[in-house]
């Protein structure tokens, strides 16, 4: 595989979610809405699927509950920013 292939999706999307998680956890205890990560995060899309990839960043997140949803907010949990204190994240 040369340089110039793209990465494996799953890879891809492992390293938004971390982007988005780190992003989330050094501006806590800021509250950062969903329009500041589409705006702050790169992804090296454009238009409508640079959005999307953010929201299904924040979706598996959610889902996996090391972000939570408060109206437009993101923010990280409790337990990614304990794991955050301890070192893990």
């Amino acid at each position: 595989m040369s340089a110039a292939q793209s990465k494996d999706p799953e890879e891809e999307d492992a390293v938004l979610q971390r982007a988005i998680l780190n992003h989330l956890l050094d501006e806590h205890p800021s509250l950062l809405g969903r329009s500041d990560l589409i705006r702050e995060i790169p992804t090296g899309l454009e238009g409508w699927a640079h959005r999307d990839a953010i929201e299904r960043g924040i979706a598996e997140l959610t889902k996996r509950n090391l972000v939570d949803w408060l109206d437009d907010y993101v923010l990280p949990t409790r337990p990614a920013v304990y794991c955050r204190i301890l070192g893990a994240a």
